[in-house]
């Protein structure tokens, strides 16, 4: 999955299961959620990464976020046809992130988070792991 961000380094250069969340979401969102969770497991099988499932959860959530926050914008185009789907769609997308994140968090501040791969993240990346694809909130929350 390639998101065509050329004019910017710091726009391409993104954690592969960050993207991959991205479309399981947008799977979910249309019904198949099975298939973007089934992508993420290919994805850690072939990579040998295993991404906490609280952290896919919590790009999950972002992502939703950020897809609801265009959506809203929608809702102020005057020209804009059917302005209860996109109200409706921007809810759908709230909804989602919530979900996501609450269930990020329950996996995080618990200690049954596992990864896709089925160990526990403790065991695959060590203490700390879920903060390992993006060092930049490690720096924010003062974590090595």
């Amino acid at each position: 999955v390639i998101d065509c961000l050329e004019f910017s380094a710091g726009l391409r250069v993104l954690d592969p299961a960050e993207e991959l969340a991205f479309l399981a979401a947008e799977c979910e969102r249309m019904g198949a959620p099975a298939v973007g969770w089934r992508l993420l497991q290919l994805y850690c099988a072939a990579s040998g990464d295993a991404v906490p499932t609280a952290l896919l959860h919590f790009y999950m959530s972002q992502r939703a976020m950020t897809r609801a926050r265009i959506s809203a914008w929608r809702l102020r185009d005057p020209r804009l046809a059917d302005p209860v789907s996109w109200r409706d769609r921007t809810s759908s997308y709230l909804a989602q992130a919530r979900r996501h994140a609450d269930e990020a968090l329950a996996l995080a501040s618990g200690s049954h988070g596992r990864s896709v791969r089925g160990r526990p993240a403790q065991q695959q990346r060590g203490q700390g792991s879920m903060l390992a694809h993006a060092p930049q909130r490690r720096a924010e929350q003062g974590r090595d």
